[in-house]
């Protein structure tokens, strides 16, 4: 009989390491939505990235779209703080699991889970049957500025965090 572990890695997904910022981190400062969103609003990071200023925050740990080829000085300093998060105590690690999420937004309830993906196993061409597909189009042009993102997280695997979001109700 297979073990989890064994089905998940069969479809190109595995149980993550969870990590969450210590009590003493204004969670309002450290929460913003995904890089992904708001990509041709520049203005809205930029509102994020005045009221989050120096303090913990995802927005550190990341590259807003909207910000890709645009500002090098924060593309230069994710690495850095990502390493500084995880050294200085500022997240902790809670153990292996997978996460569920349950939110509210103006169309209804969105469910989903908080998973590792193996982006070896993910493909963005149209019509691909890998294993890992993308739900959307992939914007070429975003790709190379991204990637350095990708090669230089400090954890040394091929397994990305990913939250998949499933249909909507309610």
């Amino acid at each position: 009989m297979r073990t989890t572990r064994e089905k998940l890695a069969s479809v190109g997904a595995a149980v993550p390491r969870l990590w969450f910022p210590q009590q003493q981190v204004n969670l309002q400062k450290f929460a913003v939505v995904a890089c992904d969103q708001y990509s041709a609003q520049k203005e809205y990071w930029d509102a994020v990235q005045n009221f989050v200023g120096s303090a913990p925050s995802a927005l550190q740990l990341m590259m807003p779209e909207a910000w890709l080829g645009k500002n090098q000085t924060h593309a230069q300093a994710v690495p850095g703080r990502m390493e500084q998060y995880l050294t200085d105590g500022t997240l902790r690690e809670i153990g292996e699991g997978m996460m569920f999420l349950h939110r509210t937004t103006t169309t209804g309830i969105r469910r989903g889970l908080v998973l590792s993906l193996d982006l070896e196993q993910y493909d963005f061409t149209p019509g691909s049957s890998s294993l890992i597909r993308a739900t959307e189009r992939t914007i070429l042009e975003r790709l190379p500025p991204a990637w350095p993102f990708v090669r230089k997280r400090p954890w040394k695997c091929r397994i990305s965090w990913c939250c998949w979001m499933t249909g909507k109700t309610g």
